[in-house]
């Protein structure tokens, strides 16, 4: 299930009308920004507001709208990923407001010196979070989005951008004034179609899905599945998906300790995000279901590494009949067993080269709910 950040807030951490506040920062470059013209979905939901940027409205709270006041400019009518990150959050957050701190720049980059600690896009992200915290004590800083990469991958940065990325995870964790060192981040892949370019590229995306294993409390969001208007820059619709993986992902950075990291996205089946699914199965309730028939729940772009061994776990529930079976995809197969039965179950599977899918299969005209499914490096 989601993880509701606002357990455990006191009563001292409010906003307007006693509603306590929670900021997200907003950092990284153009894919953040947004840009492409709203797609006609759900808007800005009630209870979403912003550090506002421009002429009057600078260090003002105002309401969201557009793509927001970034460092890199705002249009109105424009989407944003934070658009569906807003309405999942409040959604599993409920009696929150909730207030961005837009702070990204298109083709920004480490290498362009922007986001190292002194540059002035990081400095700029760091001084309007440590202003709104010094004019509002009691907000609550719950997080910060990241999106970012295709420039430093385009002018030969991917070597070392992974320990760049780590770097400014922990000096934006000292520098702001409301973040410790369980902040959660959350770091979102870049296109599929930038990551394909080369070797410079390639290394981006791989020190960005493997950022969660080098740092504690933060959590990586892939880009598998969606598409771009430019080869570049994600369309309108896959800028929803986005901001739906970012608001799942935070929930997994919150928890992500450094010692058992699940590398599945949404294993918990809070909503349909980044499952795809066959034959009789559905989502529903915040569990897999299956009702006599068989299928499987499937989900692609798993940071799965070739040589090395992870554990399954999955819980079955409501059990009436079937079979339950893991599997690795794409490459060669990686197997697991049947199992049999309700509970609680584990199995280890040793990731083959290409794997990159998950698969859960259910078999034998199963009757039975899943859930709680994990994949963890042993």
């Amino acid at each position: 299930m989601l993880i509701n950040l606002g357990v455990g807030l006191s009563a001292q951490n409010t906003g307007s009308g006693g509603v306590p506040t929670h900021v997200i920062g907003l950092a990284g470059q153009s894919n953040m920004q947004g840009g492409p013209s709203f797609d006609g979905g759900a808007s800005w939901p009630a209870g979403t507001f912003q550090w506002g940027r421009n002429g009057a409205n600078n260090g003002v709270i105002i309401p969201a709208a557009g793509n927001l006041q970034h460092q890199g400019g705002y249009g109105a009518g424009k989407m944003s990923l934070a658009v569906q990150f807003a309405i999942d959050y409040l959604a599993a957050n409920p009696g929150v407001q909730l207030l961005f701190m837009p702070g990204a720049k298109g083709g920004t980059s480490f290498a362009g010196n922007d986001w190292n600690k002194g540059d002035s896009a990081y400095e700029d992200f760091v001084s309007r979070l440590n202003a709104i915290f010094a004019q509002n004590p009691s907000f609550s800083l719950k997080g910060i989005l990241w999106q970012h990469g295709e420039t430093d991958a385009d002018t030969g940065g991917g070597s070392s951008y992974g320990a760049s990325l780590d770097q400014m995870i922990i000096d934006l964790r000292s520098d702001i004034i409301r973040a410790n060192e369980m902040t959660p981040f959350t770091i979102g892949d870049i296109p599929a179609d930038v990551a394909d370019n080369g070797a410079s590229h390639a290394a981006v995306s791989a020190a960005i899905a493997d950022v969660e294993n080098r740092v504690p409390y933060t959590a990586m969001v892939a880009s598998t599945g969606l598409s771009t208007y430019d080869g570049v820059h994600f369309d309108a619709a896959s800028l929803r998906t986005l901001g739906g993986r970012h608001a799942v992902a935070l929930g997994s950075a919150h928890l992500n300790d450094g010692s058992e990291i699940n590398i599945l996205d949404n294993g918990g089946f809070d909503n349909a995000s980044r499952w795809t699914l066959s034959g009789a199965v559905a989502i529903a309730g915040g569990v897999g279901t299956v009702s006599s028939g068989t299928g499987y729940w499937r989900q692609t772009g798993v940071p799965l590494v070739a040589g090395k061994t992870y554990r399954i776990t999955w819980t079955v529930s409501n059990y009436t009949s079937g079979t339950t079976t893991p599997f690795f995809l794409g490459g060669s197969s990686a197997n697991g067993t049947y199992i049999v039965g309700p509970g609680t179950h584990s199995q280890t599977l040793t990731a083959k080269s290409g794997n990159t899918v998950f698969q859960l299969n259910c078999g034998g005209g199963s009757t039975l709910d899943v859930d709680d499914i994990s994949i963890v490096e042993v």
